[in-house]
């Protein structure tokens, strides 16, 4: 990106639940990751964890692991919400 926002933010709501979840998160990352590249889209990858169980890490960990080529960011909605 060149500085400027994104023209296309793909938005993924999320639930860091169990080990299938982000088996199937980590797939669906995968698949975004190489559609924009393909297309040399300006894009990015913004996950929006809802209703984290207080046993489970937060996404973050996970995110800052994966090697994605488009920028990518999470946001945490509160509990409360």
């Amino acid at each position: 990106m060149n500085g400027q926002a994104p023209r296309l933010s793909i938005i993924l709501p999320v639930r860091n639940s169990d080990e299938r979840a982000l088996a199937g998160l980590m797939w669906t990352l995968k698949a975004w990751d190489e559609a924009v590249a393909k297309v040399h889209a300006d894009a990015e990858i913004v996950l929006v964890e809802w209703n984290a169980p207080r046993t489970r890490q937060s996404l973050r960990n996970f995110l800052k692991k994966q090697a994605l080529g488009v920028p990518s960011r999470l946001i945490q909605v509160p509990e409360e919400v």
